[in-house]
């Protein structure tokens, strides 16, 4: 059995990675996000064999060759909200502007304020404010994700042979259609500790805290193409709002730790 998985960065693909390695068993050769190729895969002799490419903006990560080495084929998705919450948090650990403690404290105070009144701070303002201090420009954010989320579903349509899980469902442990799929149990796993970092909320509808009117407005035009193609529509806030400094501020300073360390 040969299985690719594929998906946006943030949405789960690291945690179905675990998962569906668990389940193919010993022996299994693994290629994780920068280190598949499609000759590398295809030189591999092993009838088990797992990899996991990341979607991106550059290019079309999955050709036709590429699906046609692989038996079986998942596409990932989570509720778009999420996934750029998600996103724009974890940024955190690749942007250089963190090692400026004078900038870094700027934008530590700036989402402090969000997490104690949320409503007062809309989510897109903070995301410009981390793209002005590194020095990028921010108004290319939302061409950015709108052509993030196109890419999704131009690889759903083209590729009809892959299984479209939903990542709520994953959270919710609701694999038994996937594992009818694969032909062997899937169970949610540990990630491995080097990947670790990536886990913030394990959870899921923490946009309906992070987003304002405001947010919904301007981002409706950009995520609504995908939540109509994957099956996402409510668009209800939380009233009152709240955010867990453990998810926000706090998961911050543990990334520009871990950055530290790296």
């Amino acid at each position: 059995m040969k299985v690719l998985i594929s998906g946006q960065p943030k949405s789960g693909t690291t945690a179905l990675f675990h998962s569906i390695k668990n389940g193919m068993g010993d022996g299994t050769v693994t290629f994780f996000e920068g280190a598949y190729s499609y000759e590398k895969a295809a030189a591999v002799e092993s009838g088990k064999l797992l990899a996991k490419v990341l979607l991106n903006i550059h290019a079309i990560d999955i050709a036709a060759r590429d699906v046609g080495l692989f038996d079986r084929h998942v596409l990932i998705v989570r509720d778009p909200r999420d996934q750029i919450i998600s996103r724009f948090l974890y940024l955190m650990y690749h942007l250089s502007f963190v090692d400026d403690l004078d900038k870094r404290a700027v934008y530590l105070d700036a989402v402090r304020q969000k997490e104690q009144d949320p409503g007062s701070v809309s989510l897109m303002s903070l995301y410009r404010l981390q793209q002005q201090l590194e020095g990028k420009d921010p108004d290319e954010l939302k061409g950015f994700m709108q052509r993030s989320f196109q890419r999704v579903i131009l690889l759903a349509d083209t590729f009809p042979e892959f299984f479209v899980l939903n990542y709520e469902d994953f959270v919710d442990a609701k694999l038994d259609a996937l594992s009818g799929f694969l032909g062997f149990g899937v169970e949610p796993a540990e990630v491995a500790a080097q990947y670790s970092r990536v886990a913030r909320t394990k959870s899921y509808g923490d946009w309906k805290n992070w987003f304002t009117e405001e947010d919904r407005e301007e981002l409706l035009d950009t995520t609504q193409p995908f939540m109509d193609r994957f099956g996402y529509a409510d668009w209800s806030l939380n009233e009152p709002p709240r955010i867990d400094p453990r998810t926000g501020s706090d998961y911050i300073l543990k990334l520009i730790d871990s950055r530290k360390s790296s």
